[in-house]
């Protein structure tokens, strides 16, 4: 049986959101010392509902309708990017997304967002959604699809039908047990959310020609086959072939270059886990800090090897099990030895590790959905572009974590939907984010997903908290690609007012008003 392997990356956070949570404990602390399925497809047929719709959409999906010209309007900036050929490689991908949580629900906003229910074209053809594990109420803190109703339930199943509204002229289906080899050859591109495998072939330094109208003298050329070239000036190339046979050059002849596919190879997974080589740094103070991460992060695969589980947050017990199991496989390493095994940081990890914090699957799932739109499309190389094959990256944000030592108990879960947020903060800075009073100016494509995130955080959803929102912007057609809390019946509506709706139904907490007013000097 393929298992997809556990996750290894963790404990990331936009950036923004992390200067946002650094900003606003300095200013409360100031504030403080002043003061004081079964199936590919389920049985239930968890796509949409009434036989015509659904057959509709599988004749769309598969091929099975006529193709209308791309909607220019509806997707003008895709189209500018990457061309029609392209757009319609995207049309005729089958995806699958491993892993519903937080960071599987960023990822299919992102393909859903290239494809608006008012499209008539089948945007990729279908995407399965693949999860074996149940909905937690923490999950509701990091995923927008959840809702209390949902928890106990299937990740995937419960995530199909308010996904399928996102798109409906995308197949949406759910896979709820164990993945094999067979499950994965239907699709064009499979994507396990714990891990981002990215790594490509060096290419040679020569490029490639060939010849669109005929030259004289030098016949030889008109055969139409591509050629590589060196030493490519303005107005002149030396071809690399041995050309001694050839008749003499007269003149004559336009050449074009001629782009050929690369093949990407990576290094497997269990070779990379044992060697992972050079580590992609997203902070060059911390030049010690990815192999520890590294370390801890196969410790913890063992510890959920064996334990069935993750760490339970706030359990000194089970952080003290991964810190033992971090020496021990670190004793073992070699040439790969960790000098400094940090046994506060590895507590602070094991506390954290189940959680999935709504900044970071948000910014990773805009990496990872735009790689898997690279991977449908065939256009443009993986997102890091190394010399090696096989590259780890691991952000951390400690300097986030409050100043102030935690206690196992402020971390501990409280059968909250923020439990995930407080395994990382505590309790009292979730308390904060609730009652803080935030006025947010424009709710179009950056508006709509920073109101979602502070929806899913719990950001004014306390008795004390609110969330003011202006925009003096209407929707348009162009926004539904990229706007994902509007839809096609909101065409002509207030930007803040749709957008405020669809937030508090995220989290029916949120106080949010809405407001049209435009600001300025």
């Amino acid at each position: 049986m393929f298992e997809p392997p556990l996750v290894l990356i963790s404990m990331a956070f936009s950036y923004v959101f992390l200067r946002f949570l650094h900003h606003f404990m300095l200013h409360k602390r100031a504030s403080e010392a002043s003061s004081v399925a079964s199936e590919i497809v389920t049985a239930s047929g968890s796509t949409s509902s009434g036989g015509s719709v659904v057959q509709q959409q599988r004749d769309m999906a598969f091929g099975n309708s006529n193709r209308q010209e791309i909607d220019e309007d509806l997707h003008s900036r895709q189209l500018a990017v990457y061309g029609r050929e392209t757009m319609r490689r995207l049309f005729a991908s089958n995806v699958l997304i491993s892993g519903m949580h937080g960071l599987g629900a960023e990822i299919v906003i992102l393909l859903f967002g290239w494809f608006s229910q008012e499209s008539n074209l089948a945007g990729v053809k279908s995407v399965t959604l693949h999860d074996e594990r149940v909905v937690e109420l923490w999950d509701l803190s990091s995923n927008f699809v959840f809702s209390e109703d949902d928890v106990g339930k299937n990740r995937a199943d419960a995530s199909v039908h308010k996904l399928q509204d996102l798109n409906n002229a995308v197949v949406v289906s759910s896979l709820t047990t164990s993945l094999t080899k067979e499950h994965l050859s239907g699709f064009q591109v499979c994507t396990f959310v714990w891990v981002v495998l990215v790594g490509w072939l060096p290419s040679a330094s020569h490029r490639l020609v060939k010849a669109d109208v005929r030259v004289e003298g030098m016949t030889e050329l008109n055969d139409g086959k591509p050629r590589k070239i060196k030493s490519a000036r303005p107005y002149s190339f030396t071809l690399e072939e041995d050309t001694t046979g050839y008749g003499t050059y007269v003149k004559g002849g336009i050449v074009t270059q001629v782009k050929q596919p690369k093949l990407l190879n990576f290094k497997p997974l269990r070779e990379a886990l044992s060697d992972p080589g050079d580590f992609l740094f997203s902070d060059f103070s911390k030049f010690d800090r990815p192999p520890l991460l590294h370390l801890a992060f196969q410790a913890l695969d063992r510890f959920t090897s064996e334990a069935g589980r993750f760490p339970v947050a706030g359990s000194e017990e089970d952080a003290q099990q991964l810190i033992s199991i971090a020496t021990s496989i670190n004793t073992g390493q070699g040439d790969l030895k960790v000098d400094n095994v940090d046994h506060k940081l590895l507590r602070h990890f094991a506390f954290g590790a189940k959680a999935v914090l709504n900044p970071m699957a948000a910014m990773f799932g805009g990496i990872v959905g735009q790689e898997v739109v690279k991977a449908c499309s065939g256009k443009f190389h993986p997102l890091f572009q190394v010399i090696f094959l096989f590259s780890f990256f691991y952000f951390d944000s400690v300097e986030s974590l409050p100043s102030e030592p935690l206690d196992s108990s402020d971390v501990a879960p409280r059968n909250s939907r923020y439990d995930a947020q407080i395994s990382v903060f505590g309790a009292k800075f979730q308390q904060k984010l609730e009652d803080a009073k935030v006025f947010t100016v424009g709710s179009g494509a950056l508006g709509c997903e920073f109101l979602k995130n502070m929806a899913l955080m719990g950001v004014s959803c306390g008795d004390q908290g609110k969330l003011t929102v202006t925009d003096d912007d209407i929707i348009e057609k162009s926004n539904l690609s990229r706007q994902f809390l509007f839809r096609d019946w909101n065409i002509g509506q207030a930007k803040s007012t749709v957008a405020a709706s669809a937030a508090a139904a995220i989290n029916p907490k949120f106080n949010i008003e809405a407001l049209q007013n435009r600001v300025g000097r």
